[in-house]
């Protein structure tokens, strides 16, 4: 007979939850087989090298395919704008992350379109030629106008970086983040992670029964280590219950390891941003602390985690814990404290041959230059010059297109070149 506190204990509940994180490879490798899977879906939200939310403005165009593909393999989440979709789709394939809008309609250049990014790189198709710069066809003004328009309500604040846009639900965030109850340890709590068209909702009922009392949603480990070494903390917009949350960062690829903590209390139904120094999270192992362990190394962050638990740490009690439903609603995760990027990346054609290719010379600033020099957002615009244009004794580096592609994905990640203008002359 079952003691009288006892609730019966879901074993299929738990294989199931060590098959998702790959606890057992050999039961989730059967799993995926199975289901006609054959590979583990991709389990990084940023490639891990980089972080950060990029649109891509003109993302068909020559230029514009060089640096989606650079961007991707950087590690950064790519938002390519395209005229249609399956335009978009036959040029950029089937698996991008297309955006259908119109630079040239600003009412198709919404914040629910957009979503919330951190930079914005424009390549737009009369900028380049195949065979090189139509320096007759400068970029149109009223284009860049409508894009930075757009984007200066979502863009995020000088410094910060997304970590998770939950504002824009995608198929690769749903792969990425599972359940972790205290099912783990014979209890009944249950939980999961809803994406709806503005956040992500982990939601569920956490029990006390078979002396449990916890209830987490948890990503996979990254496929490699993010670095937010240069940033000062996690900032989380979130909206509660009334519960303190918890949420946790790990720095090792164990499945049952040392994690790194943070308590936050909640008001109802009231959205709130969070701010979580680095210094101020905590080690612990199964909510006991680990003072030992040291500070988080925030250059090897492999995994996070959102949990309420009855416990604070050390046996202490949550002090605002209700067991029964709960409600957690998250928008976005960010690092914050960081340098100042280049947040609009602009291609321009340079409007006259004699120019000296300096900031200086007003002559030679084209109107859409001007517009994002005005519009307060950090910038670094690439100014183009055929190669047979340039006179006098003054040298530019002559650069390809996959050398242009390459140098406006290097910009994002320079504090020193925001607010800039680099001349380049092209072949």
């Amino acid at each position: 007979m079952a003691p009288r506190n006892s609730t019966s204990w879901d074993a299929g509940r738990f294989l199931k939850t060590l098959a998702y994180f790959d606890v057992i490879p050999l039961f989730s490798c059967l799993q995926r087989l199975f289901k006609g899977q054959t590979q583990h879906p991709i389990n990084s939200p940023t490639g891990a090298k980089r972080m950060g939310v990029v649109l891509v403005a003109g993302a068909t165009s020559a230029l514009g395919q060089q640096v989606v593909q650079r961007l991707l393999a950087q590690g950064y989440q790519v938002r390519s704008l395209v005229p249609n979709l399956s335009q978009g789709q036959e040029i950029l394939g089937g698996e991008a992350d297309l955006i259908v809008a119109d630079v040239t309609q600003p009412d198709t250049l919404t914040s629910k379109t957009l979503g919330s990014i951190d930079a914005i790189l424009y390549c737009p198709d009369t900028a380049l030629l195949s065979a090189g710069i139509n320096a007759q066809s400068p970029t149109a003004f009223f284009d860049v106008q409508n894009l930075a328009q757009a984007a200066a309500p979502v863009l995020s604040q000088p410094g910060e970086t997304t970590f998770f846009d939950f504002t824009y639900p995608s198929t690769s965030l749903k792969e990425l983040w599972g359940a972790v109850d205290d099912v783990v340890m014979g209890g009944v709590s249950q939980s999961e992670v809803h994406l709806s068209d503005s956040s992500a909702l982990f939601v569920g009922n956490v029990s006390t029964a078979n002396s449990g009392g916890f209830a987490s949603i948890r990503t996979r480990n990254f496929s490699s280590a993010i670095a937010l070494g240069n940033y000062q903390g996690i900032k989380l917009r979130v909206k509660g219950d009334g519960n303190r949350y918890k949420f946790l960062l790990r720095t090792e690829e164990k499945w049952d390891g040392v994690a790194y903590s943070h308590s936050f209390a909640t008001v109802s139904d009231q959205w709130m941003d969070i701010e979580i120094p680095f210094s101020a999270l905590v080690p612990v192992f199964r909510a006991k602390t680990v003072p030992n362990d040291g500070p988080i190394d925030p250059n090897r962050i492999c995994s996070c985690q959102f949990m309420l638990s009855k416990f604070e740490y050390d046996g202490a009690l949550n002090p605002q814990f209700t067991p029964g439903p709960f409600q957690l609603e998250i928008a976005s995760v960010k690092a914050y404290g960081g340098p100042t990027l280049p947040q609009f990346v602009l291609f321009s054609v340079a409007t006259s041959p004699q120019s000296d290719h300096s900031e200086s010379d007003s002559t030679s600033f084209s109107e859409d230059e001007e517009w994002v020099r005005s519009s307060g957002i950090p910038h670094t615009i690439i100014r183009l010059h055929q190669s047979t244009e340039i006179t006098g004794d003054r040298s530019l580096e002559v650069a390809s297109l996959e050398d242009i592609a390459e140098l406006s994905v290097q910009v994002l990640a320079q504090p020193e070149v925001y607010n800039r203008t680099l001349a380049r002359a092209i072949n």
